[in-house]
């Protein structure tokens, strides 16, 4: 185990890892599905108040500093004001596929539908419609998820010759395939079993099925049949895109 993870142990108890965080919310009585994620628990806020009232489906993404609230505290000034104690606490739904970015705050009465990204700092409340990527305060719809994938889609390759240009710029060589890490690897990565067996970091990442992966990877095609053959085309690939 490594010592940041000792550490964290000893720091955090229940919150050290992603695994372990998820165990003791379950065990309070909220509903998580499978293959669930969440990255830094320790900087994860989940109300706790009234277990019954949050569900998260099967694979979500949960990043840093996130909060999920199923109630709020304003009732203070109302009683403040006119002497009346009127709280309120409302389920939270989030269900199938969904990634919500960093900083971001789920607040009560939020329902959440399947194939969701939230953006980083985004503040979610209300309904959101499955299929789309949704950003800002309130958080609203930016695009659907269909016009997200083939924006990433379109851009994958510009974006992957950019990093090696920088690369070579302030490094002075390219990057290794490793360095280029996930984000690019199916583009050039061959479908086979040996690149699996190679590159075995590439096909074991946090909140995401291996077994999935693999199938998407074999039934997949790269753009370029060798990392070495996206490489030596960076200068054409550079005109094509001017």
């Amino acid at each position: 185990m490594k010592i940041r993870n000792i550490i964290n142990r000893i720091i955090y108890p229940k919150t050290y890892s992603s695994e372990i965080y998820i165990k003791n919310l379950k065990k309070k009585g909220i509903l998580i599905g499978e293959n669930c994620y969440i990255y830094a628990p320790y900087t994860v806020n989940i109300d706790v108040a009234r277990p019954w009232l949050l569900s998260i489906g099967n694979n979500v993404v949960i990043t840093k500093g996130v909060s999920i609230l199923t109630h709020d505290y304003s009732h203070t000034v109302i009683r403040k004001k006119y002497g009346e104690n009127i709280g309120d606490a409302q389920p939270v739904t989030i269900r199938n596929n969904v990634f919500i970015g960093m900083d971001s705050i789920i607040l009560m009465g939020a329902d959440i539908g399947n194939n969701v990204i939230i953006g980083a700092k985004a503040v979610v409340r209300g309904h959101v419609p499955d299929n789309v990527v949704i950003a800002g305060n309130p958080a609203k719809i930016v695009c659907t998820l269909e016009e997200y994938y083939q924006r990433r889609k379109d851009k994958q390759v510009s974006r992957a010759v950019k990093n090696v240009l920088l690369c070579r710029e302030r490094l002075k060589r390219n990057p290794t395939l490793n360095e280029m890490g996930s984000a690019y690897a199916w583009m050039y990565l061959p479908r086979t079993k040996q690149s699996i067996e190679k590159y075995k970091d590439l096909f074991e990442l946090p909140g995401e099925s291996r077994e999935d992966l693999i199938e998407n990877f074999l039934n997949g095609k790269s753009e370029f049949d060798t990392y070495e053959e996206f490489l030596d085309q960076i200068s054409d690939i550079q005109e094509e895109l001017r």
